[in-house]
This record gives C-alpha cells, structure tokens and sequence, in this order.
C-alpha cells in the first residue's frame, strides 16, 4: 500500500518528492539526490556532498566491466540465461567461492512470496583450510582449484547442490566461469601454480609428495605493487617451497598444503572480499585493508587520521558513478550478501576499537562483588570468569544506548508529561524516487538495492523530523523539540 508523506509548505500540503538522483559529487562522481547536500550549501548552487570520498579525500580505484560470459549474464545479453543465473547467483559463488562464511544463514525467512532477504544469525567470520583435502573428504572451497581438476565441473556441482534442493546448476555456465577466472583472477592463478607443481614433484615411499608448499597472501598490496593498478600475480600471492617456518610472522595468510584446522582470514586482508566473492571480483581486485592513506587536499589535511577507515571504505564504494561498472552492486542476491558482509565487517572493526585496553580504562571495571560470586560459585580461574567489554552509549543497541535513550524519554516526561502522539514511519519500496534510482540499470527491483532503500528512507526521515520540529506541522513543541526515538 503507498501511503503519501505530507510537507508543511504555508497552508498547501502536497506529496513528498525528493526529486530524481541527477546531482553529482564534484570529486568522485557518485550519484546524489539533491536532499543529501551537507547543511549550509545552496540547493542548485555548488551542492557538497560527504557521504562518498569525504570533499576529494578518498580516490579508488573505478572497477573495470567483468569479462565474459560474466559481463553477459550480469547485462542480460540471454534474457532466459540470465534470469537463472541471478536467482541462482549465490550458488554459483559458492561453488567459486575460496573461504567458507561461518554463520548461520537464515533461509526460512524466504518460503512466503515476497522479495528476497539474504539474513544471518550469528557472529560472521570467514574461514580457509588446507590445499590438499582429508583421506576420504571432499574437496570444498581452494581446494576445488587443485584437487582433481580433471572432474573440477562435477566437483563443483556437487558442493552448491544438496539432496533437499531444487537447484540444477547449468553446466555450461560453470564450465565457462571455471575459465574466465582461470584466465583473469590473479588469485586463481596463483592456486593453479600450486596444482601444477603438485602434478610435476616426485612423490616418496609413503605416497606423499617430497616437498612441503603453502600459498602466501600479502595483506599490505602497496609493498608488493601499485595500488591503483590491475593486481598482478607475483604482486599479490606468492608459492612458498618447503622452508614454511620463516612464512608465519607478519599479517600476511598463509594457506599450507595439509592442516587439520581451519584458519580465519582476517577482515582487513585485501583478499578478504575477492576470495569469498570470486564472481564480484573476477579480478581478484583488492578490497580494504589497513594502508589505504588519504588523497592529499585541502579536506584530508583536516583530518587527524592519516588512512581510511573501514567505513569510509564500504561508503566510498557502495556509490553508484557514471565511469564505474559497479559489479557488486549489479549482482542482486548475491549485493545483497556483500552489503550485509560488509556491515558486519564495519560492526566488527568499531567492536575491535572498544575492546582496546586504551578504550576500556575510560569505563570502570567490573565490580569487587562480581569477583566474589564468581569464587563462591566455584570459578577459581581468572579465563574461566572471562572478561566484561563495556560498549558505550555512541555504540547503537549496546546496553548503555538502551538505557540513556530510556532516562532521555523519562526525563523528558517527567518534566513535559506525557507524550501526546506516537508516530510510526515505514518505508514504501514503490516511492517514485527509489524506482528512478533503479532505472539507470533495468531490471533491478528494490531489494536488489537496500543502499538506495535506506538513504531514500533516511532522507524522508529527516523532513518528517523537521516538519515536526521546525515548521510545526502538529502544533507547537512544548519545552522546544520533539521526543523521537528511531
């Protein structure tokens, strides 16, 4: 159901509409609604916008139009072809894909007939495994890159299929991306190195072969190569042959040909992304890590920080740009994946901050009597009781958020009364600004997209604020502001 938002505009009330997304950030080209300008800047007269690069600051890289056959599905040059491929997409990656995500996925919410929902349960991390599979197990993830190639069509077939699914994978779509990312993805490359040689040693007695190996990942590309070039190869991986000991120290993943356990790859690797999405990377192109700095002008010499954050990163990239095949943002089900990745990333990075010890002496530590009852309960040692983070009340839904946000709304009664209305403000995906959004890449439908949703509902949000608050549009505000709660 649409149901039109009012504004307040002298006596006439007319349907909100933001207008289409035609402004653009001077610097980096990303796509803008009027509305989203920074405060103080004219409307149509030199509009700024913060939300991309920051003024200039942050400069990355454009991505480059996949090759085919992906370019093909992705543009819809087979209309039928490409119609299975994206309601498919997330089993396709995962047949491709190098690192396991390690979380629930939430599949029931997508039994009814409404649009897709990618949703998770569970902290999210990514995890890799040895090159070479277990006696008797089947190979999964890197390890269809190097183990029995030779079937590496079927092998891949059986891990997106399952006897409970309806999925038929078509077999010349795999056939052909197993290729493309064979000739284009430099990471692919490098695992196929592995294969090669492993096919070329000498095995002993035992079977096993005479030399130990292990790939390494660089996590700081700029050391190994410009970062603002097509990644190569030797810039970004590397076959370490038997001397394995020397390869442990640093950030860099070392993925070793037998282990029994599975390691975590790190969020701030610049492969972190590209080995879990191998079909929005299909260049293994680099994604964030800890040494991208800030362009030199005149906003980022304000800025006391000297590298981008995490969340200057993801912002920068989920914009769309006239010059920039975005393909993770054209990919629809699978967008939805990344989008969702990315955000726990970000939540996982500020978490990563507040656990610092330099953060936590800021908050007092646990109380004498939680000591106590943990003794007299039997717990004697000091990681048995584990360890209390305290977030602070910036970190939205952390306890001390719940519970100022409660005194606020308390105070205020106490001191105004009680409220006198309670509104709710929901999003509709048919607003004309959010279809006209869509329109610059045909097919899409809204929850293809929930970056443009959110900012086309953040938007419309804050003018329902200031109608409320500035215009009053119900009446004057007793004590000078509105009590609102998002």
């Amino acid at each position: 159901m649409f149901t039109p938002i009012f504004s307040f505009s002298g006596t006439v009330f007319a349907p909100l509409y933001l207008g289409s997304q035609n402004q653009t950030c001077s610097y980096c080209g990303a796509r803008f609604w009027a509305e989203e300008r920074v405060r103080g800047h004219g409307r149509t007269t030199s509009p700024v916008y913060n939300k991309c690069c920051r003024g200039g600051s942050i400069l990355l890289p454009p991505y480059k139009p996949p090759p085919e056959p992906l370019l093909g599905l992705l543009t819809g040059k087979d209309p039928a072809l490409s119609r299975h491929f994206f309601d498919n997409i997330r089993r396709y990656n995962s047949m491709f894909a190098m690192t396991s995500m390690g979380v629930n996925v939430i599949n029931s919410i997508n039994d009814a007939r409404g649009p897709y929902v990618f949703k998770i349960s569970g902290q999210l991390c990514h995890r890799i495994g040895s090159l070479i599979p277990n006696d008797e197990a089947r190979p999964e993830y890197c390890q269809l890159y190097i183990f029995d190639t030779d079937n590496e069509v079927r092998n891949r077939i059986a891990v997106a299929t399952t006897s409970n699914s309806d999925f038929q994978p078509n077999e010349a779509i795999v056939a052909s991306l197993i290729t493309m990312l064979d000739t284009h993805n430099s990471v692919v490359q490098v695992f196929r190195t592995a294969r090669d040689r492993l096919s070329m040693q000498p095995n002993n007695q035992s079977g096993e072969p005479d030399d130990r190996y292990a790939v390494k990942l660089f996590s700081t590309p700029t050391q190994h190569g410009n970062i603002y070039s097509d990644p190569v190869t030797s810039e970004v991986v590397g076959l370490v042959v038997n001397d394995l000991g020397t390869t442990e120290e640093g950030r860099d993943l070392i993925v070793q040909d037998h282990s029994c356990q599975l390691q975590r790859v790190k969020e701030t690797h610049c492969k972190f992304m590209a080995m879990q999405y191998p079909l929005l990377f299909p260049y293994g192109e680099d994604g964030f890590h800890e040494n991208i700095k800030y362009r030199r002008c005149s906003c980022s010499n304000k800025i006391k920080r000297k590298v981008v954050t995490m969340a200057e990163y993801y912002s920068y990239r989920l914009h769309d740009r006239a010059d920039d095949f975005n393909t993770p943002l054209l990919s629809k089900r699978l967008t939805q994946a990344y989008e969702v990745d990315a955000y726990c990333c970000v939540e996982d990075d500020r978490l990563r901050y507040y656990r610092k010890k330099s953060f936590q002496k800021k908050y007092r530590s646990s109380p004498y009597k939680a000591l106590v009852e943990a003794v007299s309960s039997g717990i004697t040692q000091g990681s048995a009781a584990g360890q209390r983070i305290y977030l602070p009340g910036s970190f939205t839904a952390s306890p001390r958020y719940y519970y100022q946000n409660y005194q606020d709304c308390v105070a205020l009664c106490r001191r105004f009364g009680c409220s006198d209305l309670f509104i709710t403000f929901t999003c509709n995906a048919l607003w004309p600004e959010i279809d006209e959004a869509l329109a610059f890449i045909p097919g899409q439908q809204a929850s293809d997209r929930p970056d443009i949703v959110d900012r086309v509902f953040e938007m419309k949000l804050k003018l329902l604020i200031q109608d409320i608050e500035k215009y009053e549009f119900f009446g004057p505000i007793l004590g000078g502001t509105a009590l609102l709660i998002p």
